[in-house]
């Protein structure tokens, strides 16, 4: 069911953002929508399941822990997923070296784990505290 589904999303995920020709804030901002399942150019849920019914993250991310901590002969697939997004962070930070968006002076892997920290860490407090509501109007 992981691979299937989470390979399924992954792939899908890394497809889409690289058919997309934006700046890396452009790309962020689609990659922090993405990951709470809203498409943040018309603010709607992008994932709704077969009998047309949005997909809930919070459960589905409490849901993902959960096999995580319930299966441990599963984590290294959860360990590579991560490894997978982390490579994907960083590739997206070489482009935009290459297109002079970031100085070039800076180590693509500091600043994919630091993106990557961060998206973890919002989904981590979203999840973790319900109460706390994702917000349309972030700047960035």
């Amino acid at each position: 069911m992981l691979e299937l589904y989470l390979k399924t999303e992954i792939d899908e995920y890394n497809k889409i953002l690289k058919e997309n020709k934006g700046s890396l804030n452009e790309k962020l901002k689609f990659v922090f929508y993405y990951h709470v399942g809203k498409d943040y150019n018309k603010e709607k849920n992008i994932f709704i399941n077969k009998s047309n019914q949005t997909i809930d993250y919070r459960e589905y991310y409490l849901f993902l822990i959960d096999i995580y901590h319930q299966h441990p002969e599963i984590r290294e697939y959860f360990h590579n997923i991560n490894k997978e997004m982390l490579n994907f962070y960083k590739e997206l930070v070489n482009e935009s070296i290459k297109k002079q968006e970031v100085r070039s002076d800076i180590d693509p892997n500091e600043v994919a784990l630091y993106i990557f920290t961060i998206f973890k860490g919002f989904i981590e407090i979203w999840t973790g505290f319900p109460d706390i509501p994702f917000r349309y109007n972030y700047k960035y």
